[in-house]
């Protein structure tokens, strides 16, 4: 399967609408009606990427960033990242940002293969971060961070 996500603002009409369904909360805070105004976007398998809350001001740096895949049937994929690396190039001020999947919470009757799922999260996750930075990253993955709950 292929998977073609592209960053953008979140568009009003039925893109907004259908985020909206979601009700996200911050995961965090537990803070309900938690929108965000950028996504990635895969039109075409109906799948978006959004940060929900990560390390920042408030948060310490070794807690997680929260992400979702969200699925037009209202399916969602909780994804736990944790920026685990930089290396900074003594030539240049440019960084290489690697971030690390420690786990991707899939419901039960979600049919991807794990393969498939780590595309779909790799590019979605990717095409986010680097309409959100403008910069590059590196996306790494637990070897067990596909999660299948049962029931």
């Amino acid at each position: 399967m292929t998977f073609n996500f592209i960053g953008e603002d979140i568009p009003e009409g039925a893109d907004r609408a259908w985020f909206e369904s979601f009700n996200f909360a911050d995961p965090y805070s537990g803070a309900s009606k938690f929108t965000r105004s950028k996504w990635a976007i895969d039109r075409e398998n109906g799948i978006f990427c959004t940060f929900l809350n990560g390390p920042g001001d408030k948060i310490p740096e070794n807690r997680p960033s929260f992400y979702v895949l969200g699925f037009k049937d209202g399916t969602v994929i909780n994804l736990e990242i944790f920026d685990y690396y930089e290396i900074f190039l003594k030539d240049s001020e440019l960084g290489v940002f690697t971030y690390y999947v420690e786990r991707a919470i899939v419901p039960s009757g979600t049919l991807y293969s794990d393969d498939d799922l780590r595309e779909m999260i790799k590019k979605g996750w990717m095409a986010y971060r680097n309409y959100e930075t403008k910069r590059d990253y590196h996306l790494a993955f637990a070897d067990d961070c596909i999660q299948r709950r049962q029931g």
